[in-house]
């Protein structure tokens, strides 16, 4: 009778922690959607855009590190006939577009095309996107969404996929999947009229939506260029149903994604099958493609590359290693030489270079690889590389290598209680007294 009456009093203390639980939900969303009014009461105007402290505001903007450039000048030198035209296009909500600048770049061996706007349209497009696009779009993104945001690069992306690992390590070992997905053509495959309609539903000003509607066809029938922070933006909240429905749906606890590079850990490999099922269904349906060459279920015991850095776990104890491309020390060891036939040259040949500004370029690559990868040996290598064309040893101090191992291992004491030293520091002291 004890025991039927345990079970009765376990069986209604739970069903009040589910009502309270309910409630409480309901009142999160209650507070959201409040929230979610006021700010797009403060942001969701067009008179955001139509302002003239807003447009003189965005000129100074936009000429910040650029001021030198003929264009820019030009602008300025007319800048209250410029700005007074501005303001009147867009009173009759249109805008000024003088085309764009496409040009290609090579970026550590990827061929990228850049269409550059006219620094008219760029101070609109800033506006739109400091003033309006970023304080509403942004609260409806997940944490672990990268690029492109304030505070989240790549240092961020790498910061939380270590940290995923590292839990991952914790909870299951290195006996775990991940599942590597990458966009095809993903900036010249973007929707217009998908990415209005997604814009839509957050923003309800039709003048905002046409001036961003204007914007879109400078690029052309189909794709948004790089080079302007209104693409940066649509594209870093176009997959964002993607990222929603792996964090609700599918409770993918390691998931995270740095614009159209996506990675998902998890223990189950039939999981991440159907994960992959339902991203490719989402994918059709905002048409865009995905690179099912890039696309792949790696296991964790082996290496894998995200964001050009290579992750290793060791197994017994859950250090995680970031190792970095060999493009990045081939190509520095490139520069370097090209230093050193520049250092040869001639007093009168302006071309010729000094050894500190040689050395001040090495310094800050150097800096950087020690900050972001596991690289001690190559480090010492390339200093031996340093040594053998300049004579001299560059002045710099040694790879922190047990700096770095502290980061990298496992047991870090971000992890509050659950770090197994620091327990065991506790239990002697308190054993000691």
């Amino acid at each position: 009778m004890s025991e039927y009456r345990n079970e009765r009093k376990r069986a209604f203390v739970n069903n009040i922690r589910r009502l309270k639980s309910v409630k409480h939900k309901e009142q999160r969303q209650i507070s959201r959607e409040r929230k979610y009014r006021e700010t797009n009461a403060i942001y969701d105007d067009y008179n955001q855009i139509c302002n003239m402290d807003n447009l003189f505001d965005g000129y100074y903007m936009c000429r910040k590190n650029v001021h030198w450039k003929r264009r820019i000048q030009h602008f300025g030198y007319h800048l209250m006939e410029n700005i007074g035209e501005m303001y009147y296009w867009l009173l009759q909500n249109k805008m000024i577009s003088r085309g764009y600048k496409k040009f290609d770049i090579n970026e550590r061996g990827k061929l990228r095309h850049i269409s550059s706007p006219d620094i008219s349209e760029r101070i609109v497009q800033i506006i739109l996107y400091k003033k309006v696009l970023y304080p509403i779009l942004t609260p409806c993104l997940i944490f672990d969404n990268g690029a492109s945001l304030k505070g989240k690069g790549v240092e961020f992306a790498r910061r939380r996929i270590k940290y995923h690992l590292v839990d991952f390590y914790r909870r299951y070992g290195v006996h775990g999947w991940v599942l590597l997905i990458d966009f095809k053509g993903y900036f010249e495959s973007i929707n217009h009229e998908v990415a209005l309609s997604l814009l839509s539903m957050k923003i309800h000003d039709q003048r905002v939506l046409s001036i961003c509607q204007q914007i879109f066809k400078q690029y052309g029938d189909c794709g948004v260029g790089l080079g302007s922070q209104l693409s940066q933006i649509v594209a870093v909240y176009y997959p964002n149903r993607i990222d929603h429905c792996m964090k609700e749906t599918f409770h993918m606890k390691y998931y995270g994604r740095y614009m159209d590079d996506t990675y998902i850990i998890h223990p189950d490999r039939d999981v991440l099958e159907q994960c992959l099922k339902a991203i490719l269904l989402i994918a059709d349906q905002l048409k865009i493609t995905i690179n099912m060459k890039k696309t792949k279920i790696i296991k964790l015991e082996n290496d894998f590359v995200f964001l050009k850095t290579k992750y290793h776990i060791e197994p017994e104890t859950g250090r995680i290693v970031c190792i970095s491309g060999r493009s990045s020390a081939k190509r520095e060891r490139r520069k370097l030489r090209m230093w050193k036939r520049r250092l040869e040259l001639p007093d009168d040949n302006p071309e010729k270079v000094n050894i500190e500004t040689i050395s001040q370029s090495y310094k800050s690559w150097r800096m950087f690889i020690d900050s972001q990868f596991d690289a001690h040996h190559l480090l010492l290598r390339m200093d031996d590389y340093y040594y053998n064309l300049f004579g001299e040893h560059p002045d710099l101090r040694k790879p922190r290598k047990c700096k770095r191992h502290r980061k990298s291992c496992i047991w870090n004491a971000n992890f509050r209680g659950n770090n197994i030293q620091l327990q065991n520091k506790i239990k002697r002291k308190r054993y000691e007294r």
